[in-house]
């Protein structure tokens, strides 16, 4: 059979699976081909696997003009394109459910303008970088932070909670032909108008490898160096698809930096114990300071007749050198949860050693409801949790020097 013979959906079926420059070339190879690589499905398909489009935007007639659309706007990033589109469709998705004023602290892209005069200064930045901000250029201070927070009140140190990520006009403050830089700060952490830890890529020169994520702890002296990722692209997509998994604790919209891989639970009368910690390397001088998040939660399916509601707290807190505190008191930050099937609470703490690490365990008496008198009770354990330096780094594992 001839090729103008051939039906046209298999013609089209061929085509669909050509890259879109093999379809501009074979269209140039003969009439039936061009005819074949100017139909609408061929290009629906490509804009669906290159572009993530899944239909014609409004302001466009048809596929052919949305692809030509897209190529013209972001053709120069059309390798790294799927992957980051992805990553910010997850991260969309997830903050709009989950913490709706991170999703509307979200900024307008950088226009592709902005990043050439930036490199005509003489740097060179990676494609990837430059399409992330293009989509979203960073966050205002409106919001809680992207890459994460905490309750600055349980330390009563008034540290910001709020990991914002920085815009790009922030990331290249005080950047001209004269003040070259080498790096730029996508993320900062600053008490008393003082940096003390930083998120920053590596510039590069043009077809050099991709630039290095790195974080730097200004605590020392000479300042301490994390390796977080070996490119943007790994550090972005670490973070994005541990904070989707839920690996970080969700609470009024704001994402909470305690780890999942701090985790530590327990279970005793259908009540489950789960403690996850967070080391303070920005409050660390004459002390280490860690703060904790707890969860209690009930099973759905736990005997009703063990519904109960916390009445005291009680720990045993051990420092490195074996130094034991006992602290006794009533209730959990100032509240009694009451314990049924299917509930659960949450809440944050701190504490601090005068060694590098430490320990915590504990136990909660509950009063049974079953129980008019609030006499008989029960102990729910929290089970140990061994706390120890180390830097949270937003990208998916505990970064080390």
């Amino acid at each position: 059979m001839s090729l103008e013979k051939l039906p046209e959906h298999i013609l089209i079926q061929i085509l669909k699976l050509l890259s879109h420059t093999d379809v501009i070339h074979v269209g140039e190879t003969c009439k039936t081909l061009y005819a074949a690589s100017k139909l609408e499905p061929v290009w629906a398909t490509q804009c669906k696997r290159i572009w993530l489009v899944n239909k014609v935007p409004e302001k466009f007639k048809n596929w052919i003009e949305t692809f030509k659309y897209f190529y013209q706007e972001f053709g120069d990033t059309i390798e790294c394109y799927a992957t980051i589109r992805k990553v910010w469709n997850e991260l969309e998705g997830y903050l709009k459910e989950n913490c709706p004023g991170i999703f509307s602290s979200l900024l307008p892209g950088v226009e592709k303008k902005v990043f050439e005069e930036f490199e005509n200064l003489g740097y060179h930045l990676p494609k990837d970088f430059k399409l992330f901000y293009r989509i979203h250029n960073g966050q205002n201070n409106n919001g809680s932070g992207l890459l994460g927070s905490f309750d600055s009140e349980i330390t009563g140190f008034g540290d910001v909670p709020g990991r914002h990520l920085l815009p790009f006009e922030h990331v290249i403050k005080n950047c001209d032909s004269t003040n070259k830089l080498s790096h730029l700060t996508l993320f900062e952490a600053c008490e008393m108008a003082q940096t003390y830890f930083s998120i920053m890529m590596e510039l590069s020169k043009e077809n050099e490898s991709e630039p290095n994520i790195f974080a730097v702890s200004y605590l020392t002296m000479p300042p301490i160096t994390y390796n977080l990722a070996n490119t943007f692209t790994e550090w972005i997509q670490n973070y994005t698809e541990k904070l989707t998994a839920g690996d970080f604790p969700i609470i009024e919209g704001q994402i909470l930096m305690f780890d999942v891989n701090t985790e530590t639970s327990y279970t005793s009368y259908g009540i489950t114990v789960s403690v996850r910690w967070l080391f303070h390397l920005q409050l660390s001088h004459n002390k280490t300071h860690y703060s904790y998040y707890i969860k209690m939660s009930m099973a759905e399916d736990a005997p009703v007749s063990n519904s109960c509601q916390l009445l005291t707290r009680h720990w045993e807190i051990m420092d490195k050198d074996g130094k034991t505190e006992t602290v006794n008191g009533p209730g959990v930050v100032g509240q009694y949860p009451v314990m049924r099937p299917g509930a659960v609470y949450e809440w944050q703490s701190a504490t601090s050693f005068n060694t590098t690490t430490g320990s915590m365990k504990g136990h909660f008496v509950m009063a049974l409801l079953s129980d008019p008198t609030r006499q008989n009770t029960i102990n729910v354990i929290c089970p140990e949790f061994n706390m120890k330096p180390y830097f949270p780094t937003q990208c998916g594992s505990m970064g080390r020097e």
